[in-house]
């Protein structure tokens, strides 16, 4: 390394690969449930790659211009962020729904100052159980990340080396020790019982990929990498079998998995470490041969544009929004993904980085840029709601708003929707339905939230989740107080919150026990009894088969979104059900959307779900018409007769 550092193209081969697994793992293919990993090759990248400029600009120079290599880092990474955040302000002000706003002016401001992860642990966001619409900038956490290293560590190494007096040893005696106390707080940080997004998005427990990056740059820079035979050949066996390790990980590694966060966050950026080590060679062998390829090659050169913006391209071109089925919806966000990466790349980018403005235009159009960016985020988000106090304005006495059809002579038939956010993505068709059939409708559906009767803890995948907070106020007497002040005439109850193992005063209570079942049906029983005290019809719609895709990963077989345990419950639903037919009867809804018996993505010719969970729009409306004939039907004697 003299005064620069040499161009090698197999870096891109593997940035390449790196972006292409974290777009397949946001679109959720079961063929790369570990591509969240590729993140971190792009930390052990980062953290090479700047220090080996550092060190070269130093032995070149005798110093480091920090001012000079921020101004560089500013014209590589600010042109394209500013875009993409313009975009979602776009976005915010034309397409996003009311409850997103807040969330989009807040992450945008935050990706602006290369906080956002930051924002996302203060504000408690999790990574990985997200049942609304995620932010579409949830994906800067790991550029925020990597920009506050850009910022923080150059000084570290100008600090060390001057100490130093040029000698590597006390940046590498540094470099460790900042490195091994990531590790260790992440160690001490994490807890498998609960959601690891903190050590997930924390620059103090993510830090360990960046400094490995950094000594293995330093170990070249003081060692260069020997031409004998032996030592060339050892590294070339060592990098084909630490990629091959990585890829499988990067297929087969689930988000939680207890191991990376023990440990295994450090094990792949050491095999990302030493694929780097083998294709740094003068000599770069079959491995880096076929990391340089072209096509690879210049994926990675746009790999930048195409992290930016595949995340917000992915959350506007929703199954909901196009109706198309998930394979052909995964080709469609990534064909325009890497059309806007490469236009962007290209015209703007490109340009920049290699001097198109320099001087006085840049330094006045860099703030300018900020400024307008920021000032048009925040004009885009200015409906955002004010943060609620509590769960919502459900929690009155009576219900904020019901929807309601022509009036008759006769009073018209209230209908209340309970349960969580699977009945939420149904309100939609049954708000229009009461508008055309000219029925009360009250969407008391609370997203993350049951019937009210749960109690403990519930395991979500191979963790357990305390009790929502959201959730508390839904208690038994609070549904008891609104059923007797609105008096429904039916109510439908519609969610899978009861379908999950429990942990109550430390007894673990599996849901396909014996006890699970007891309790199961306990619950349901004494929901139903509430909601019908006042006489009125209590519908039991079945959950539905359900397959995850991406934000939502969860361990199928141990939560309601298990084929068995949906059955199970219809069991449930229907002997509760048995109990007083003359009040409660079950409607299947998960035959009418899964016809075949198992998981259908479309329901005449449009996709039914948005992540393989919650129905679309669409969807709604043709379960809807389907429902509320049903609804409907229940003879209006035997609903005025009960009460």
């Amino acid at each position: 390394m003299q005064g620069r550092m040499r161009y090698l193209p197999a870096l891109d081969g593997i940035r390449a690969l790196a972006v292409l697994a974290v777009l397949f793992y946001h679109d959720g293919r079961t063929w790369a449930i570990g591509g969240f990993l590729g993140v971190d090759a792009f930390f052990v990248l980062s953290g090479f790659l700047i220090t080996g400029l550092l060190l070269a600009e130093w032995k070149g120079n005798g110093g480091i211009g920090l001012r000079s290599f921020w101004a560089r880092r500013g014209r590589r990474l600010l042109p394209a962020l500013l875009l993409v955040v313009g975009a979602v302000a776009i976005y915010a002000a034309l397409a996003a729904g009311a409850d997103e706003l807040r969330r989009i002016r807040a992450d945008g401001l935050a990706t602006l100052g290369y906080v956002a992860n930051w924002r996302f642990i203060v504000s408690g966001q999790s990574y990985f159980e997200q049942f609304n619409v995620p932010s579409p900038l949830h994906h800067m956490w790991s550029l925020a990340i990597e920009e506050q290293f850009y910022l923080v560590w150059p000084m570290v190494v100008y600090a060390m080396l001057r100490a130093g007096k040029g000698k590597i040893l006390p940046l590498a005696v540094v470099a460790s020790g900042l490195g091994l106390g990531s590790i260790a707080l992440m160690l001490a940080l994490y807890d498998p019982s609960r959601d690891p997004s903190r050590v997930y998005f924390g620059t103090d427990t993510r830090a360990s990929s960046l400094i490995i990056g950094a000594l293995l740059a330093m170990l070249i820079h003081v060692h260069p990498i020997p031409t004998k035979k032996l030592v060339r050949y050892s590294l070339h066996i060592a990098g084909a079998v630490a990629f091959v390790v990585l890829v499988w990980f990067w297929a087969t590694t689930p988000d939680k998995a207890t191991w990376i966060y023990g440990g295994g966050f450090v094990l792949c950026a050491i095999l990302v470490a030493t694929i780097i080590a083998d294709v740094s060679q003068t000599s770069p062998g079959p491995l880096g041969t076929a990391l340089s390829w072209p096509p690879l090659r210049w994926i990675g050169a746009i790999s930048y544009g195409l992290y930016l913006w595949h995340w917000p391209i992915y959350i506007y071109l929703s199954g909901d929004r196009t109706g198309l089925s998930p394979n052909r919806l995964f080709a469609v966000r990534v064909l325009i993904t890497f059309v806007v990466a490469t236009i962007s790349y290209y015209l703007i980018e490109k340009p920049i980085r290699h001097g198109a403005w320099r001087g006085w235009p840049i330094r006045l159009a860099t703030p300018l840029a900020v400024f307008v960016v920021a000032g048009g985020l925040l004009w885009s988000t200015a409906g955002a709601p004010a943060p609620p106090v509590e769960i919502s304005a459900r929690d009155i006495a009576l219900p904020p708003t019901t929807v309601a059809g022509e009036t008759s002579d006769q009073e018209p038939m209230r209908v209340m929707l309970v349960g969580d956010s699977l009945a939420n993505s149904l309100a939609p068709g049954l708000e229009q339905d009461a508008l055309d059939q000219g029925f009360l409708l009250w969407n008391a559906s609370v997203p993350g939230c049951g019937f009210g009767t749960e109690t403990g803890e519930r395991k979500v995948g191979d963790q357990w989740a305390a009790a929502d907070a959201r959730c508390t106020p839904l208690s038994l007497n609070r549904w008891k107080a609104q059923v007797d002040q609105w008096n429904p005439d039916i109510v439908i109850l519609f969610g899978a919150q009861q379908a999950y193992d429990r942990r109550i005063d430390g007894v673990e209570v599996p849901y396909d026990s014996a006890a699970g079942k007891t309790r199961s049906y306990a619950d349901l029983k004494k929901a139903v009894d509430i909601f019908s005290s006042r006489g009125a019809q209590v519908v039991l719609l079945t959950s539905l088969y359900s397959h995850l895709v991406w934000p939502i990963s969860i361990d199928l077989n141990r939560s309601g979104f298990n084929d068995r345990w949906i059955d199970q419950w219809t069991k449930t639903e229907l002997a509760v059900a048995a109990t007083n037919p003359s009040r409660v009867r079950v409607i299947d809804i998960n035959a009418f959307l899964n016809p075949d018996g198992t998981y259908t993505e479309t329901i005449d010719g449009v996709a039914s779900r948005t992540d393989g969970i919650h129905l679309t729009t669409q969807a709604a409306d043709i379960a809807s018409r389907w429902l509320t004939p049903q609804i409907l039907a229940i003879p209006r004697q035997s609903i005025t007769q009960s009460k």
